[in-house]
């Protein structure tokens, strides 16, 4: 049976396949802040930040692109081991602009929980909906949609959104392809991963 450590690179990050390479995965931290809702996973997200090619300092340009999913990875991870995410960024890293409407809501909220509390149902709607989706599209092929889905239950659980999580769930047990976040994780990890056997255990519960 696979460990979640034969799905780590050389600094721990987790990927979707065994044995991985450091540029294996587009989203590793995304991965990684997944993994880390089931196991107790430890790094020194400095070092990991600056390997990737991450800085808070959009005046310079970067080699490596650190993609918003990525990032909303970071600050799970971050909540999650409880890290301060006062350092990073809402809107603009690696000299570039991210502007997604749930993103920003999203992390917004995570630097001024009061104040975000009045936008955060621009990502609360946002991942709903995406849970409603049934299918994304790339060069022209059709593919049975997923990744929002998880994404939705990182933030849900990270950052403690219980009646998102509840609408959320209810729309999974009740999707075409999917009855449960088991069936999503199996469908978007792979069914040899073993994080999905985590997924499993959780069911479709909170906590």
């Amino acid at each position: 049976m696979a460990r979640i450590a034969d799905f780590q690179d050389a600094m721990g990050l987790i990927h979707l396949r065994m044995s991985p390479k450091m540029d294996q995965s587009e989203n590793p931290i995304l991965f990684t802040a997944q993994a880390k809702l089931f196991y107790p996973l430890c790094y020194n997200i400095g070092a990991i930040e600056s390997k990737l090619g991450f800085r808070a300092n959009a005046a310079r340009a970067f080699r490596s692109h650190f993609s918003h999913d990525n990032m909303t990875g970071l600050y799970c991870y971050k909540i999650l081991a409880g890290i301060s995410v006062n350092h990073l960024p809402v809107a603009r890293w690696n000299n570039r602009w991210w502007l997604h409407p749930r993103d920003l809501a999203f992390y917004f909220y995570c630097h001024y929980p009061r104040l975000g509390l009045l936008f955060l149902w621009i990502s609360s709607l946002a991942m709903i909906f995406s849970c409603l989706g049934k299918y994304k599209y790339r060069n022209g092929q059709r593919y049975i949609k997923t990744d929002g889905k998880l994404l939705a239950y990182l933030r849900c659980k990270a950052a403690h959104m219980p009646v998102t999580f509840w609408i959320c769930t209810k729309i999974i047990e009740n999707h075409e392809y999917f009855n449960s976040w088991h069936e999503v994780a199996k469908k978007y990890f792979g069914e040899h991963h073993p994080i999905v056997n985590e997924y499993k255990k959780a069911g479709n519960k909170f906590r």
